[in-house]
């Protein structure tokens, strides 16, 4: 977006001019002769279009000074020296002339009957139709009383719990942006606004204008880490001017803003006067928060003793923070005052009052009511049996049983996929089980070799069916189940 700016112009060196903040040695840079007017020169003081980007000012337009340029055509107009009016007016035929002409042109003569169209004689009537009768005179309108005065509106009364908005300054923000080269400043100027994501946009949008006009990109790359390093400080010096507007306001300082402050002190303050204020504002925040909640228990209690229990209910869901808890003796006396209220012989409206606060509060579960008002209607009872979700004692009160929880519904297992067919050479000869010796006689382990598998059999592999491994899978382990017993009371025998 640009901008205007007054630039002094300083030398030219061919087809470029230097130019210079007017009045100042900052920022300066260069611009075109093609930009510029005719005739223009060293010293000149012009009023300019500046686009900023992240390297500097670019004028994109001038304004020549008054002075500059050619001299405007004018027309010279000499007065003759005449007698009498200098000025005459000729209106063209048939027109109707100027209103206060009359005098100079005399009074118009009055205008008789054309002689091309004859008299009519109207008679009498509305318009002077014979068909329309006359219209009967308009009866007098009756006065109209006068309007009473309307009562002045009153005045909208301003809103005391909406905090004001923080207002910081830039004194800190202005103490780092002259501590900074002009190359750094664009960028902080940037960091500023939006951190690294404005950086990145800046970036962007330049080198897609650069793009356009044919010239070389910014070295982006660069300019992020030169934003990086800059990043810190200018959260640094931000946080330094919220921080001290916080403390100026007081009180008028919103509990978000101050709880925000805090939070980020950790990572922001690193020098002493930094952290003093981040202890200042860590004891106005402590301080606020304790106050708070002294208030909002006070004016529970002071509820109860009024026997206000419909506003003390409402008034435990409007804590001040999360973390408030009401105290032991008074969440009690609450609780037990709420219960002997909700008695058959309270009445309908304050019964139906009591169970919608008491939905609504932090220790629900704890309410028992004692029973419901003898005059109680279907609509009070659905009432109270839609709130038995939340108090589960008007359950019981109303004579409803819990229905049991859903059943888990747990999804079918996956179907098995079919069984491949058996195959001729699907049946493998088993092996023949071992047979156990007499215990009497010694038992001899004889170990045959297998016999030598041709190659063409190794090759391809017989197909065999699930059903037909499974079976011989489970023979040789029933044979040897079979066999352990016996070789082990043989072992015994021989040993004896």
């Amino acid at each position: 977006m640009s901008h205007r700016i007054d630039i002094e112009l300083t030398s030219q060196n061919g087809e470029v001019w230097t130019w210079r903040a007017a009045g100042a040695k900052q920022p300066k840079g260069s611009v075109e002769s093609s930009v510029l007017y005719p005739g223009a020169g060293v010293g000149d003081v012009i009023r300019a279009e500046a686009e900023r980007f992240l390297d500097g000012l670019k004028i994109v337009s001038v304004i020549p000074p008054r002075h500059a340029g050619a001299k405007a055509e004018t027309i010279e107009i000499r007065a003759k020296e005449l007698e009498g009016p200098q000025v005459r007016v000729q209106y063209a035929e048939g027109g109707r002339g100027r209103r206060d002409d009359s005098e100079r042109r005399g009074p118009r003569p009055e205008r008789g009957p054309r002689p091309d169209r004859p008299a009519r004689d109207r008679p009498a009537g509305d318009g002077g139709r014979p068909d329309r009768p006359a219209r009967p005179p308009r009866a007098e309108r009756p006065d109209r009383p006068d309007r009473p005065e309307r009562p002045a509106r009153p005045a909208r009364p301003e809103r005391t719990d909406r905090p004001k908005r923080l207002s910081a300054g830039r004194a800190h923000r202005d103490a780092l942006i002259d501590s900074l080269t002009p190359e750094q400043r664009v960028v902080a100027d940037q960091l500023f606004r939006g951190g690294i994501p404005a950086v990145r946009q800046a970036i962007i949008d330049q080198n897609a204008a650069r793009r356009a006009a044919g010239e070389p990109e910014v070295p982006g790359a660069a300019l992020l880490a030169l934003a990086e390093d800059l990043l810190p400080r200018t959260r640094s010096a931000d946080w330094c001017d919220r921080a001290e507007a916080a403390l100026a306001a007081g009180t008028a300082t919103g509990m978000r803003d101050l709880r925000a402050l805090v939070t980020q002190a950790d990572s922001v303050a690193k020098d002493d006067a930094s952290r003093a204020m981040s202890a200042r504002l860590r004891d106005a925040m402590n301080g606020r928060v304790e106050g708070d909640r002294t208030s909002w228990v006070t004016e529970i209690t002071d509820a109860i003793a009024a026997g206000k229990l419909v506003r003390a209910l409402r008034l435990t869901t409007k804590a001040p923070d999360p973390a408030a808890k009401l105290p032991a003796e008074v969440q009690t006396n609450l609780i037990e005052q709420t219960n002997q209220a909700l008695s058959p012989t309270a009445s309908s409206d304050l019964w139906a009052a009591l169970i919608a606060a008491a939905a609504e509060a932090p220790f629900r579960r704890d309410i028992v009511p004692v029973g419901v008002p003898a005059d109680a209607s279907e609509s009070l009872k659905e009432t109270a049996a839609q709130a038995s979700n939340r108090i589960p004692a008007l359950l019981k009160v109303l004579g409803l049983t819990m229905p049991p929880p859903p059943r888990r519904m747990t999804p079918p297992p996956p179907p098995r996929p079919p069984a491949r067919p058996a195959g001729p050479a699907a049946a493998a000869p088993a092996a023949d089980p071992v047979v156990a010796e007499p215990a009497s006689a010694p038992v001899d382990v004889v170990t045959e070799e297998a016999p030598a598998v041709p190659v063409e059999a190794e090759a391809t592999p017989p197909v065999v069916s699930e059903s037909v491994e499974a079976e011989a899978a489970v023979e040789p382990l029933a044979a040897v189940e079979a066999v352990a017993p016996t070789s082990a009371s043989a072992e015994t025998a021989a040993a004896e």
